[in-house]
C-alpha cells in the first residue's frame, strides 16, 4: 500500500460520499420538483426531463456506491465524470444567461442557492479528482483489486488523455465564460 493508493482511497470516499448524499436529497424532494428545476434550465424538455428527473438521482446514488466499494471503477469514473461534465456546462450556460435557477445539487440542503460559478468550479476540482482514480487505479480497499486486476492498456491510456482534454476544455470554456460574464456585468452597471 502506498501513498498513492491511500490519496485515492480518501478521493473515492469523498467522491463517492458527494454523489450518494447528492442522489438521495434528490430523491427526498421528488421527483416532480426535481423535474421543475431540470425545466428551468430549458436544456431538455418533455419525456426526456422526466426520464432525467426520475432516474439522475438514482444514476448518482449507484456511481457512489460503486466508487466507495471501489467496484467497477473504470466505468464508475468515466459515468461520474460525464455527470459532472454535463452539470458543469449547464451551471456554466445558466449563469451566463443569467437565468434564475436553484441548484438543487443537495436537494433541500441547496434549494435557495441559484447557480453561479463556483459551483462549476467546484465541479471541475471534482472531475479532476475523477481522472486522477482513472489514471492510478483504484487505490487502497476497492474490490475491483480482489476481483480483477486494473487494467492498463493504450484504450483506458487514450481514454485518459481524452478526459484530460474534455476537463481541460471545459475549465477553459468556465473560466472565458466567466471573463466575459463579469466583463459584461461591469459594461452594464456603467
Amino acid at each position: 500500500m502506498s501513498l498513492l493508493d491511500i490519496i485515492i482511497f480518501i478521493t473515492r470516499l469523498l467522491i463517492g460520499s458527494i454523489l450518494i448524499i447528492a442522489g438521495f436529497l434528490k430523491l427526498q424532494i421528488g421527483s416532480r420538483r426535481f423535474l421543475q428545476n431540470i425545466l428551468a434550465f430549458g436544456f431538455v424538455k418533455g419525456h426526456v426531463a422526466q426520464f432525467i428527473s426520475n432516474s439522475l438521482p438514482w444514476l448518482e446514488v449507484g456511481c457512489g456506491l460503486f466508487m466507495l466499494v471501489g467496484l467497477f471503477m473504470p466505468m464508475t469514473s468515466l459515468v461520474s465524470f460525464g455527470l459532472l461534465l454535463i452539470f458543469t456546462v449547464a451551471i456554466a450556460f445558466a449563469v451566463v444567461q443569467e437565468k434564475q435557477v436553484g441548484c438543487d445539487c443537495f436537494g433541500k440542503l441547496s434549494e435557495k442557492n441559484q447557480v453561479r460559478w463556483h459551483l462549476a468550479y467546484r465541479n471541475l476540482v471534482l472531475m479532476g479528482l475523477i481522472i486522477l482514480i482513472f489514471s492510478f487505479g483504484p487505490g487502497w480497499l476497492a474490490l475491483d483489486n480482489w476481483v480483477k486486476q486494473w487494467p492498463n492498456h493504450l484504450f483506458e491510456s487514450v481514454i485518459k488523455d481524452v478526459l484530460v482534454f474534455i476537463w481541460l476544455s471545459t475549465l477553459l470554456l468556465v473560466l472565458i465564460l466567466h471573463l466575459i460574464f463579469e466583463a459584461h456585468l461591469r459594461q452594464r452597471s456603467l
